[in-house]
């Protein structure tokens, strides 16, 4: 079997000039999060949302008192759910072709550096 892998390569540099599209996306979706009440963020343990209701907080590093998220924390017991469900789904993994593994990477990369490049930057600068 042939695999045929894409040849590396570095993505363009964004200057973020004034005014540029990057910057005004950039601006836009960090207003975006600002402007939004506290996002709540459950654990997510075999495509289960839980919200144990044991929750965190997350503030803007230039604005502690505005919260950007509240996350809910995992308890010992879904930790170890989690590790369980994870094992049991390597074995299915791992029997995949590497082709369909590598794909779910390139896809995630592809779509990180197009449609969601913007809201995943500001969220970095944001918190």
């Amino acid at each position: 079997m042939s695999i045929k892998v894409p040849e590396p390569s570095n993505e363009p540099m964004w200057h973020y000039a004034p005014g540029s599209a990057e910057t005004v996306a950039l601006k836009k979706a960090c207003d975006q999060l600002l402007q939004n009440k506290p996002i709540q963020i459950p654990c997510i343990v075999n495509g289960k949302e839980y919200y144990t209701g044991n929750k965190a907080q997350q503030t803007v590093p230039f604005n502690k008192s505005h919260v950007l998220c509240e996350y809910h924390q995992a308890t010992e017991e879904l930790c170890q759910e989690a590790v369980k469900s994870a094992l049991a789904s390597r074995a299915k993994w791992a029997q995949l072709p590497f082709e369909h593994r590598a794909s779910v990477f390139l896809k995630a990369a592809e779509l990180i550096s197009t449609k969601y490049r913007s809201m995943i930057n500001a969220a970095t600068i944001l918190g």
